[in-house]
């Protein structure tokens, strides 16, 4: 998550971007008219709501249920941009540190007996951890009996389909931020993408997870040209090996300016 700075002047801490520490999401307060202006007064009730339920802080958002997916256990799309002028705020509830220690001891415990039943598909630590990510982003507990075979057929399809230098399925995480005259939100997604590559011509197009596309080249490394979010479409550059490739861009959109990260990794 960003780094993030509360504002205090309210009764509850206020954040325009995720917190830096674990949370968890009680509701959501939004207005039905999406052109509510959010002034300090509707901030002050959405504060007084959101201690009447115990919360902690609130989290301000653009978007219908804009970046509510990954916290609440939701893979439904977080990149509402058609209802982009609606704001959400997220009541959120800080965890406790022994509610933390739990959590990590069971991912520690997952990724253990994990490796202990798949080696062969475990020789990447970090291609582990984010497939683990891109689980628990879905909204899948550790603890299911699914998990272990979800996480099973994410890292085979990946290890099946390498072909040559860049061919084949690639695990990817999406970070992105949209800025406007008077707000700015960003948030990130998970997903699965196709790259072919063909006489320096590079090719990506997601398989799975939200969708995103790239088209330009790759000479000794160096990779230029489009990547597309969704509705979004901009340029970009940047660099790409056997195991990692990184994308990133910016550009001007009708309201604003829009940036985004693409990291794939197989």
């Amino acid at each position: 998550m960003p780094d993030s700075i509360a504002e205090t002047s309210f009764k509850l801490p206020v954040y325009r971007t995720w917190p830096d520490r674990p949370f968890e999401v009680l509701g959501t307060l939004r207005f039905e008219n999406p052109n509510k202006y959010w002034d300090d007064g509707v901030i002050n009730e959405a504060v007084a709501a959101a201690k009447s339920k115990h919360g902690d802080a609130i989290v301000i958002r653009s978007g219908s249920e804009f970046g509510v997916s990954e916290n609440i256990g939701s893979s439904e799309d977080p990149m509402q941009f058609t209802q982009q002028h609606q704001i959400t705020a997220l009541v959120i509830k800080w965890k406790p540190k022994a509610a933390v220690d739990a959590e990590m001891a069971q991912l520690r415990s997952f990724k253990e007996d994990f490796k202990s039943k798949y080696g062969d598909l475990c020789r990447s630590a970090s291609l582990v951890d984010s497939a683990v990510a891109y689980l628990q982003w879905t909204g899948m507990s550790l603890d299911s009996a699914s998990a272990t075979e979800k996480l099973k057929d994410v890292l085979t399809q990946i290890k099946d389909t390498q072909q040559g230098e860049l061919d084949g399925k690639w695990l990817y995480r999406c970070s992105y931020s949209r800025s406007r005259l008077t707000s700015s939100y960003s948030d990130f997604f998970f997903g699965i993408a196709l790259v072919t590559l063909k006489d320096n011509v590079l090719t990506v197009v997601s398989t799975s997870g939200q969708e995103i596309t790239f088209s330009g080249s790759s000479d000794k490394g160096r990779v230029t040209g489009k990547m597309g979010i969704r509705s979004v479409s901009i340029n970009c550059d940047g660099v790409a090996s056997k195991e990692k490739i990184s994308l990133s861009g910016q550009g001007q959109i009708p309201d604003g300016t829009f940036q985004a990260n693409l990291i794939f990794q197989r």
